[in-house]
């Protein structure tokens, strides 16, 4: 009897052994990232008030979860960093994928002071869910907004000098916060017209996104605008 007991919890142990290497077989843990570089078009703002196309690149590579932004190859200020570890975390919950064993670097090529600030955030997230996922992103398309930590997109600053930017370099279509087609930006325009021989000129004021030639859209969150670059 005492050995049919022995010999009954010896089968139950070798059973859980097997059950427990199979479990851990197929639930194993995340498979390691894989090296990947995202680049985008951002569009931003000069101190002269003049828009500009900033370069951003995003890498995401093996490591142990840090989360780097240098702009010109020097280190961003409180505003972008803020910026980067929210997108980075927005990232993260709408892709599923853990931070800690992965680095996330951000390479911006502009004049610092046209990108220092939240306006890149939501585009800061966009590319950071194109390189988790291992994907390129839709280059005929810009935007600009901040990010929330619920991956809304909020208010950005200088919109018409953006939009005006952004199709100077060729874009399809700009992506802007809900809210934001019309802009608080008011900035001067000279209209000139032909007449009778005589060139006549006046003022005008660009300040409704649909005055642009190029398509404009509001978007409400990043999953909404994750949609156009895809």
């Amino acid at each position: 009897m005492k050995r049919f007991i022995v010999l009954v919890l010896v089968a139950l142990f070798v059973v859980s052994i097997t059950v427990g290497f199979g479990a851990g077989f197929f639930y194993s843990q995340e498979e390691p990232i894989r090296e990947s570089v995202v680049v985008m078009k951002v569009p931003a703002v000069k101190s002269s008030g003049d828009g500009m196309i900033a370069n951003l690149t995003t890498l995401v590579k093996p490591g142990s979860g840090q989360i780097l932004v240098n702009i010109n190859d020097l280190y961003s200020g409180f505003e972008t960093q803020r910026s980067a570890k929210i997108a980075s975390q927005v990232a993260s919950d709408l892709t599923g994928r853990r931070l800690d064993d992965i680095d996330i670097i951000y390479t911006i090529e502009a004049d610092a002071s046209s990108i220092e600030g939240p306006s890149a955030g939501a585009a800061l997230t966009i590319s950071t869910i194109a390189a988790l996922r291992g994907m390129q992103l839709n280059q005929s398309v810009t935007m600009t907004g901040s990010i929330k930590e619920n991956g809304n997109i909020g208010p950005a600053s200088g919109i018409p000098a953006k939009i005006r930017v952004s199709e100077e370099y060729g874009a399809k279509l700009f992506l802007l916060p809900k809210g934001q087609m019309v802009s608080p930006d008011l900035k001067k325009r000279e209209v000139c017209d032909i007449i009778g021989g005589v060139n006549y000129c006046k003022i005008d004021y660009v300040e409704n996104a649909s005055q642009f030639e190029m398509s404009v859209q509001e978007v409400i969150d990043v999953e909404d605008a994750w949609r156009y670059f895809i």
